[in-house]
């Protein structure tokens, strides 16, 4: 999708990102519904992705490929970001693979790892505000930060899971009340 303007995934509504290839150039796409995310994405020139409903990030790319499954294209003036103000969620168990964002991210509501051995990565930073949750459950589910910084002010982190920072990676705020921090 590209030019200005928005398309809206009305309350109630669904819809599916699946492809591979995807682009999102300067457009905002709101989702009040349920969106589910697989494959790849390319997010550029100011293109807003506004979560307000959820967001299943399943994924089904590998986790050590260092390419993201939602990346800022090369070259964008204006960053692309993510702004969640409903739920993101990791749903599917695959132990080798996870879903991988690469650009910024803006959390209000909950990002949540609910699959047992799955993972969420974030590489281009962002912020979560005072009354967000991460929600990592399972104890062998992991949510990693990497390749920038974050401000987790306020934000509060539950369950069994882990927490993975990434050595020279700012994350300001983090308090964890269970499960595990870990720094790489």
């Amino acid at each position: 999708m590209s030019g200005t303007g928005s398309t809206v995934i009305g309350a109630g509504a669904s819809g599916r990102l699946w492809q591979r290839g995807a682009t999102l150039h300067e457009r905002a796409l709101i989702n009040e519904g349920t969106l589910s995310f697989r494959g790849r994405t390319v997010m550029s020139e100011g293109a807003k992705l506004e979560n307000i409903g959820v967001f299943e990030a399943n994924s089904e790319e590998d986790t050590e490929s260092e390419a993201p499954d939602i990346s800022a294209g090369t070259g964008s003036v204006v960053e692309p970001e993510i702004v969640n103000k409903g739920t993101i969620e990791r749903t599917e168990f695959d132990r080798f693979r996870g879903t991988t964002i690469g650009v910024k991210v803006a959390n209000e509501g909950a990002i949540k790892v609910l699959s047992r051995e799955g993972s969420l990565t974030f590489l281009g930073g962002g912020s979560s505000s005072a009354g967000s949750e991460w929600a990592i459950p399972e104890e062998s589910s992991k949510v990693r930060l990497k390749g920038s910084s974050y401000s987790m002010s306020g934000s509060k982190w539950v369950g069994a899971g882990t927490l993975l920072i990434q050595t020279g990676v700012t994350a300001e705020g983090v308090e964890a009340q269970t499960g595990s921090v870990e720094l790489q």
